[in-house]
């Protein structure tokens, strides 16, 4: 994805020589957006955790949570979550943006993202037997996988009365254009 340089906490060396302090960075990865990608990383596992907990099926529901394991345990993707909103907080407190060109605190952010990954392709795969969705307004909707529904709205006007206001205005046209 991103090629692998080092260089000194201002900027990137040119030719790859590393520094004794453990900085790294990617090319194109200032620390600014290394902490905009812990962001999105945190802000994407709270979404994915909360349609986890929001699954019908209690046997896909269960195994995921306990995949992603409970606070304070270890070597899982809470720990690794907890520790990112750590940093995360830690340098929006602080303004600390340097932080993140310790190749530590990218490794943590990179762990996070592919536990993102792996928690986004178990979510969406128990969503697709179960045909799980979400409404705009937060409530959750199950319906048994391979039914369609019907029951479209667009402007707050339901899709039929669109379609029977277009009939009556063709017909208005037709008719008026047609009158001598």
């Amino acid at each position: 994805m991103f090629t692998k340089i080092t260089g000194n906490k201002f900027r990137p060396s040119l030719f790859g020589a590393g520094v004794a302090d453990g900085r790294t960075f990617y090319l194109g990865q200032t620390p600014y957006d290394w902490f905009t990608r812990a962001q999105a990383a945190v802000a994407r596992f709270e979404n994915l955790k909360a349609r986890a907990e929001s699954l019908p099926n209690k046997s896909d529901r269960s195994q995921i949570l306990s995949w992603i394991g409970p606070v304070g345990s270890s070597d899982t993707p809470m720990e690794r979550y907890m520790t990112v909103v750590e940093d995360v907080r830690f340098t929006s407190e602080g303004e600390n943006m340097s932080q993140y060109g310790i190749s530590r605190l990218q490794n943590r952010v990179i762990k996070l993202e592919n536990y993102n990954n792996e928690l986004d392709t178990k979510v969406r795969s128990s969503e697709m037997v179960t045909g799980t969705t979400t409404s705009p307004t937060g409530t959750i909707t199950t319906t048994p996988a391979g039914t369609t529904t019907t029951a479209a709205v667009v402007g707050g006007i339901p899709t039929w009365a669109w379609i029977v206001g277009g009939v009556a205005l063709t017909g208005l046209i037709v008719f008026v254009a047609t009158r001598k």
